[in-house]
């Protein structure tokens, strides 16, 4: 057993037996050793607590192993030591379906209109993180379109390195604004509501394609009269669901703003190479519907490079939609 479910065994049973309601968790394996041991945890978790109930999930090429609840949290962390009291503590709070933040703090965070992404580094030894895990985590609770993602800096050192995390507590936010140490909870929430939603990476717009609302993506970006890059990532991406929901948002803002969906065309082309085999059409297709002539020889190019079956009659489409 997990050495601090096992040393808290009664603590968790007591926990359990006073849980409003069962709680959804959900493992997403990878091809990554880090992946048993949070399998072990959720495994324990649930023998101790019989209203947690774990599935799983795979993960892609390049995923890490994580644990979710609902679309709104993503824990890269094993929540043991001394993070797992605020992390029993967040699962409480979702069986509730209540945030239990001030209603001050509360009022702020439901006129955050723009998905928000924020990133909080911990260790399961900090003896600050804790508290800031208490007071930061149930954000979602308060407003669906914030999303939460937990990462233990050591474990996944290749996360920290890539943010060039130094100390924890750390929290990040669009825009490259973070904040150390005891963060305040009104401090963060006054930045969320300042935020900009073109700086937002594709995790938080792919929560609202995951709600089922590509459509108020698409009017948050024709309000502001910009394609969102992470918007674009997720069209050149591999998971098909979300490509879809970003098709739709592309979709609808062309039939309500053509030029704008045709200023997009130039930075989606510059996915094209990344792109997932399977998102290659979906970008020629738009470029098809929403270009315009200059496009073509492009188009020709790619007919030269002996493109697979799908994309070479992707390609031929484009070039009738645009004329030739």
């Amino acid at each position: 057993m997990n050495e601090t479910l096992e040393r808290r065994a009664e603590d968790v049973r007591a926990w359990a037996r006073a849980l409003p309601g069962p709680v959804d968790l959900r493992l997403v394996r990878a091809e990554d050793e880090r992946t048993a041991p949070l399998e072990a945890f959720l495994s324990d978790l649930a023998a101790l607590a019989p209203g947690v109930r774990v599935a799983e999930e795979s993960g892609g090429p390049n995923a890490l192993p994580s644990l979710l609840i609902d679309n709104a949290w993503t824990c890269h962390l094993v929540p043991e030591g001394e993070e797992l009291d605020p992390f029993l503590g967040l699962l409480t709070r979702v069986a509730a379906g209540e945030s239990g933040l001030p209603e001050g703090l509360s009022e702020k965070l439901r006129k955050v209109a723009v998905p928000s992404l924020m990133e909080i580094f911990v260790t399961t030894a900090c003896p600050n993180c804790p508290a800031v895990m208490s007071r930061l985590a149930p954000f979602p609770l308060a407003n669906p379109l914030i999303g939460v993602r937990v990462v233990d800096g050591l474990r996944f050192p290749e996360l920290s390195q890539e943010h060039r995390i130094r100390a924890v507590p750390t929290v990040l936010l669009g825009d490259g604004i973070r904040f150390t140490g005891q963060v305040r909870a009104e401090e963060v929430a006054d930045e969320l509501l300042r935020g900009d939603p073109a700086c937002m990476g594709s995790e938080a717009f792919a929560r609202m394609i995951q709600a089922g609302d590509a459509e108020g993506l698409a009017v948050m970006m024709l309000q502001r009269k910009e394609v969102f890059p992470g918007v674009l990532d997720l069209l050149a991406g591999e998971l098909f669901s979300l490509r879809l929901g970003a098709m739709v948002a592309m979709e609808t803002i062309g039939e309500e703003d053509p030029d704008l969906a045709k200023r997009a065309l130039e930075s989606l082309w510059q996915r094209m190479d990344g792109a997932h085999p399977s998102a290659r059409g979906d970008i020629v297709y738009l470029i098809g519907e929403y270009g315009d002539a200059g496009w073509r020889e492009r188009l020709q190019g790619l007919l030269e490079t002996s493109p697979p079956d799908d994309l070479r009659e992707a390609v031929e489409e484009a070039l009738e939609s645009l004329g030739g």
